[in-house]
């Protein structure tokens, strides 16, 4: 083993004061024909890598090595980011156009030096048959064809307005004793007296009952006698006139009301004997106020 000069004190740091220092410790690929130098100085023998011609080359070549390999791994980092922002570029959707052109629906025609007509008709196409006309450019849109609608139906006639008074009955009229009102003599003239009769089916006995409130026989109207409205007016045939004297009204309880007056039809002072006139009276609801029309 190789020993420190006499004049040589110096140690390594932090190494024990006395013992061999590491440089002087044999290697074993030491045992070659050629030892490596001693150090030359105190700074040499802290770092004997320096000395060593071997691994100093060694050291180089791997520090070679690993910056080649990290300006390589860069490249493909700088590569790869290229590709994908182009892969990305080429992913970008352009945006749809909402009004497309599409060609083949109105070929291109042959340039003409003769103006558009100005009343806004398409020209003639030049195309082939069966190939639509292309609209002339500023030509207003074409109006929609208009909705057809079935006709209304007609609507229904109107209702004839209702009335209150009674409906239209013809035949006789049956009331006290279960006699008939009767046209004395069966004369239609003006004044003749209308009397309580047995019922013997003649003309003179057949009364309609109209809806405009009359009361007739004969052609004729029942009439109460000089407008009258007090009890005891005698009632009458008479030309119908449309005058209040003239209108009556049957109710629910058969009474047969004279509507001015607000007097019933009444067999006088109940007679039960035939030819019997009638009067106005107040009504009593007795039985010699009671009518029964009767309808043929």
């Amino acid at each position: 083993m190789k020993h420190a000069a006499p004049g040589e004190q110096d140690s390594p740091p932090g190494g024990e004061s006395g013992g061999p220092a590491l440089w002087d410790q044999e290697l074993p690929w030491q045992h070659g024909d050629e030892a490596p130098a001693a150090p030359a100085t105190a700074a040499e023998r802290h770092f004997p890598l320096r000395v060593q011609p071997g691994r100093h080359r060694a050291v180089i070549l791997a520090f070679a090595i690993a910056g080649l390999a990290v300006v390589l791994g860069a490249a493909v980092v700088t590569l790869g980011g290229t590709s994908s922002g182009s892969n990305a570029a080429d992913r970008t959707v352009s945006p749809v156009d909402p009004y497309p052109v599409v060609s083949t629906a109105y070929p291109p025609s042959e340039p003409s030096a003769t103006a558009l007509p100005s009343t806004g008709d398409a020209p003639a196409s030049s195309a082939g048959a069966g190939t639509p006309a292309r609209p002339p450019v500023g030509a207003p849109p074409a109006s929609p064809r208009p909705h057809r609608t079935s006709p209304r139906p007609a609507p229904p006639p109107p209702r004839p307005p209702t009335t209150t008074g009674p409906r239209v009955r013809s035949g006789p009229v049956t009331g006290y004793l279960g006699k008939c009102m009767d046209v004395a003599g069966a004369n239609n003239a003006n004044g003749t007296t209308v009397d309580s009769y047995t019922c013997n089916g003649t003309n003179a006995q057949v009364w309609t009952i109209s809806t405009d409130g009359t009361v007739r026989a004969l052609g004729k109207c029942l009439d109460a006698m000089d407008h009258g409205i007090g009890n005891g007016t005698r009632v009458q045939l008479w030309s119908c006139t449309g005058g209040a004297n003239q209108q009556w009204r049957v109710t629910a309880g058969h009474d047969l009301v004279n509507p001015i007056a607000d007097r019933c039809l009444d067999v006088t002072d109940h007679g039960t004997w035939d030819g019997v006139g009638l009067q106005l009276w107040d009504c009593t609801g007795g039985s010699n106020q009671k009518w029964y029309p009767q309808s043929h």
